[in-house]
Protein backbone atom coordinates (compact mmCIF):
# COMPACT_ATOMS: atom_id res chain seq x y z
CA UNK A 1 0.00 0.00 0.00
CA UNK A 2 1.45 3.35 -0.97
CA UNK A 3 1.69 6.34 1.35
CA UNK A 4 -1.15 8.28 -0.29
CA UNK A 5 -3.61 5.37 0.03
CA UNK A 6 -2.60 4.88 3.67
CA UNK A 7 -3.23 8.56 4.33
CA UNK A 8 -6.68 8.41 2.69
CA UNK A 9 -7.65 5.40 4.82
CA UNK A 10 -6.41 7.12 7.97
CA UNK A 11 -8.25 10.35 7.15
CA UNK A 12 -11.52 8.50 6.47
CA UNK A 13 -11.62 7.58 10.17
CA UNK A 14 -12.27 11.22 11.10
CA UNK A 15 -15.61 11.34 9.27
CA UNK A 16 -18.05 10.43 12.03
CA UNK A 17 -20.87 12.84 11.26
CA UNK A 18 -21.60 15.50 8.70
CA UNK A 19 -22.42 19.14 9.15
CA UNK A 20 -22.31 19.99 5.46
CA UNK A 21 -24.09 18.27 2.60
CA UNK A 22 -23.44 18.48 -1.12
CA UNK A 23 -25.52 17.95 -4.22
CA UNK A 24 -24.56 16.60 -7.59
CA UNK A 25 -26.31 18.52 -10.37
CA UNK A 26 -27.44 15.35 -12.16
CA UNK A 27 -29.39 14.34 -9.03
CA UNK A 28 -30.70 17.58 -7.47
CA UNK A 29 -32.97 15.82 -4.95
CA UNK A 30 -30.14 13.69 -3.51
CA UNK A 31 -27.35 14.72 -1.11
CA UNK A 32 -23.98 13.37 -0.08
CA UNK A 33 -21.80 14.04 2.92
CA UNK A 34 -18.38 15.52 3.60
CA UNK A 35 -16.92 12.02 3.79
CA UNK A 36 -18.11 11.19 0.27
CA UNK A 37 -16.83 14.54 -1.00
CA UNK A 38 -13.43 13.59 0.46
CA UNK A 39 -13.50 10.15 -1.21
CA UNK A 40 -14.51 11.59 -4.59
CA UNK A 41 -11.79 14.24 -4.44
CA UNK A 42 -8.87 12.29 -2.95
CA UNK A 43 -9.56 9.06 -4.85
CA UNK A 44 -10.35 10.88 -8.11
CA UNK A 45 -13.64 9.01 -7.97
CA UNK A 46 -16.44 11.32 -9.04
CA UNK A 47 -17.40 8.46 -11.38
CA UNK A 48 -18.07 6.36 -8.26
CA UNK A 49 -20.19 9.06 -6.67
CA UNK A 50 -22.21 9.59 -9.88
CA UNK A 51 -22.77 5.88 -10.48
CA UNK A 52 -23.83 5.17 -6.90
CA UNK A 53 -26.23 8.13 -6.83
CA UNK A 54 -27.71 6.99 -10.14
CA UNK A 55 -28.45 3.50 -8.82
CA UNK A 56 -29.72 4.78 -5.48
CA UNK A 57 -32.08 7.19 -7.22
CA UNK A 58 -33.70 4.21 -8.95
CA UNK A 59 -33.74 1.95 -5.88
CA UNK A 60 -34.96 4.52 -3.34
CA UNK A 61 -38.56 4.13 -4.53
CA UNK A 62 -38.44 0.50 -3.36
CA UNK A 63 -36.12 0.71 -0.33
CA UNK A 64 -35.79 3.05 2.64
CA UNK A 65 -32.21 1.92 3.30
CA UNK A 66 -29.49 0.79 0.90
CA UNK A 67 -26.05 -0.58 1.78
CA UNK A 68 -23.36 -0.15 -0.89
CA UNK A 69 -20.08 -2.10 -0.90
CA UNK A 70 -17.20 -1.68 -3.35
CA UNK A 71 -14.91 -4.71 -3.63
CA UNK A 72 -11.41 -4.39 -5.05
CA UNK A 73 -8.15 -6.19 -4.34
CA UNK A 74 -4.67 -4.70 -4.37
CA UNK A 75 -2.96 -4.68 -7.77
CA UNK A 76 -6.24 -5.33 -9.61
CA UNK A 77 -7.63 -2.78 -12.01
CA UNK A 78 -11.23 -3.98 -11.81
CA UNK A 79 -13.88 -3.92 -9.11
CA UNK A 80 -17.55 -4.50 -8.42
CA UNK A 81 -20.17 -2.74 -6.34
CA UNK A 82 -22.98 -4.57 -4.55
CA UNK A 83 -26.15 -2.83 -3.40
CA UNK A 84 -28.22 -4.58 -0.75
CA UNK A 85 -31.15 -3.87 1.55
CA UNK A 86 -29.04 -3.76 4.73
CA UNK A 87 -30.03 -7.33 5.63
CA UNK A 88 -27.61 -9.02 3.23
CA UNK A 89 -30.14 -9.39 0.41
CA UNK A 90 -28.39 -8.28 -2.78
CA UNK A 91 -30.48 -5.97 -4.93
CA UNK A 92 -28.09 -4.93 -7.70
CA UNK A 93 -24.48 -5.48 -8.76
CA UNK A 94 -22.25 -3.36 -10.99
CA UNK A 95 -19.04 -4.68 -12.55
CA UNK A 96 -16.20 -2.41 -13.65
CA UNK A 97 -13.58 -3.88 -15.96
CA UNK A 98 -11.21 -0.95 -15.48
CA UNK A 99 -10.65 1.31 -12.47
CA UNK A 100 -7.85 3.18 -10.78
CA UNK A 101 -9.74 3.43 -7.48
CA UNK A 102 -6.93 3.42 -4.88
CA UNK A 103 -8.70 1.74 -1.95
CA UNK A 104 -8.67 -2.04 -1.70
CA UNK A 105 -9.10 -4.94 0.69
CA UNK A 106 -7.50 -8.33 0.09
CA UNK A 107 -9.44 -10.32 2.69
CA UNK A 108 -12.80 -10.47 0.90
CA UNK A 109 -14.26 -7.48 2.73
CA UNK A 110 -15.30 -4.30 0.93
CA UNK A 111 -12.70 -1.66 0.14
CA UNK A 112 -15.31 0.93 1.11
CA UNK A 113 -18.89 0.77 2.40
CA UNK A 114 -21.63 3.38 2.16
CA UNK A 115 -25.23 3.81 3.25
CA UNK A 116 -28.05 5.59 1.44
CA UNK A 117 -31.09 6.74 3.41
CA UNK A 118 -33.33 9.80 3.54
CA UNK A 119 -32.04 10.78 0.08
CA UNK A 120 -28.49 11.03 1.49
CA UNK A 121 -25.38 9.04 0.61
CA UNK A 122 -22.87 8.69 3.46
CA UNK A 123 -19.92 6.72 4.74
CA UNK A 124 -20.94 4.06 7.24
CA UNK A 125 -18.94 5.91 9.90
CA UNK A 126 -21.13 8.98 9.33
CA UNK A 127 -24.35 7.09 10.14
Amino acid sequence: MNRETSQIIENLKRFTGSEQFYKQMLFPTLKYTEGLKYVATKCNAYWFLTDVLSVCEKLETKLDFISISLFKKENENFCHIIYDDGNGNDIFKQEYTTTDFPLFNNDGKPAIELFFLNKTLLLTSEY
